[in-house]
């Protein structure tokens, strides 16, 4: 007899008319780092970033309150043809940004893919103050996907759908990312620097 499908959080979610509003979580300091390829259910220690490199990554999110993200860019709708953001081997795009009733702004830097262990070196207590620090070149926006499967199933399922789709559309700077919170309102959406959260976000 074969073993019944396990019922996925978000299908369940919508099941039960699951209302979102005030489940998602408060962030305000956020550290966006580029990582392609696979990612672990404990994305920066369990993807292909140096572990010594991760475990300061993680120590630096953790001493200053900041939200640790992994980034990737999507991999191309089908039918789509050439990429404006060619992967680059020698580095990697790193995001700081700061989201608040009162003032958000997002920052931008490269950094060679060899010295990703020095972002824990950065100022990053700024990332708590509503003025731009000018540690990176200031970014208007970014759109993150929640992508990471292997944290939960359904970020998988619903978000990469939804991250292609953007991309097809010409939406400007859409990244996958590891878990953002909230896997039963997939697929998620969160619009930096604002800090606006979508759930249940369709392709359509």
């Amino acid at each position: 007899m074969a073993e019944p499908l396990a019922i996925r959080c978000a299908a369940a979610s919508i099941d039960r008319d699951e209302a979102q509003h005030g489940t998602a979580s408060r962030v305000h300091r956020w550290l966006l780092v580029e990582q392609p390829g696979p990612w672990g259910a404990e994305a920066a220690m369990e993807s292909r970033l140096d572990v010594d490199v991760a475990t300061r990554l993680d120590g630096a999110a953790n001493e200053h309150g900041l939200r640790l993200l992994l980034i990737r860019r999507p991999r191309r709708a089908p039918g789509a043809s050439g990429s404006k953001d060619a992967a680059r081997e020698d580095s990697r795009r790193v995001f700081l940004a700061h989201s608040s009733t009162e003032r958000s702004w997002l920052e931008a830097l490269d950094v060679p893919a060899g010295e990703l262990g020095g972002i824990a070196d950065l100022d990053l207590a700024a990332l708590a103050h509503a003025e731009r620090p000018g540690i990176g070149e200031a970014h208007p926006s970014i759109h993150l996907v929640c992508t990471h499967g292997r944290h939960d199933p359904c970020c998988a399922d619903f978000g990469r759908p939804v991250a292609r789709a953007l991309t097809a559309e010409g939406a400007p700077e859409v990244w996958e990312s590891s878990h953002l919170g909230g896997d039963r309102f997939a697929a998620n959406l969160v619009c930096l620097p604002e800090g606006i959260y979508y759930g249940r976000v369709a392709p359509e």
